[in-house]
Formats: C-alpha cells, sequence, structure tokens
C-alpha cells in the first residue's frame, strides 16, 4: 500500500471513479481549510457509463482539515442502488 506524507504548500490531487446510468448528475467534491483555503467540486450527468473525475490545489500554510464528499446523483433513475462512486485516490501530481 502507498504512503506519502501531506506537507503544506504542497499541491495535492484527488481523483474518484463513478459508476451509473439514466441521465444521473453525481458530484465528488474537496474541501480544504485554512487561509486561501478552497473547494472544487467535478460533476458529470451519467448515462451508463463509468467516469473518473479528478480536482486539485493546493495546501495552504495553515491548513488543518480537508474534506472529501461524493453525491450518488439526482435524476430519473438516482441514489446508490444505480449509481455508485467505486474507488477515491490521493495523489500528488
Amino acid at each position: 500500500r502507498p504512503e506519502f506524507a501531506l506537507y503544506r504548500n504542497q499541491k495535492i490531487g484527488f481523483s474518484a471513479g463513478v459508476y451509473g446510468y439514466n441521465g444521473a448528475f453525481c458530484f465528488f467534491q474537496v474541501e480544504v481549510d485554512g487561509t486561501g483555503g478552497w473547494m472544487q467540486r467535478d460533476g458529470v450527468n451519467l448515462l451508463s457509463t463509468h467516469e473518473t473525475k479528478t480536482v486539485s490545489g493546493w495546501i495552504p500554510a495553515d491548513a488543518t482539515t480537508i474534506k472529501i464528499a461524493v453525491h450518488t446523483g439526482t435524476g430519473p433513475i438516482a441514489g446508490p442502488v444505480f449509481n455508485w462512486w467505486d474507488w477515491i485516490r490521493m495523489h500528488c501530481p
């Protein structure tokens, strides 16, 4: 299992794989606190497809928390039965 340290003032990225169908809108969101903190969301309307979503940014010097959230979709067929996130990966771009 790969391991690495997170440092402030370092660029960090997160990727996630999602599968779903029938027009469900799913999104992946990362939020980093601190001065100059940020929140990014990457979403997709799924039509029987598998997609990879990626967000990245810098960890501020005073950051203390990184939050990761996934949403399984809204649409004609929505929810975790028909749409799901099957992996999340953290990386240093």
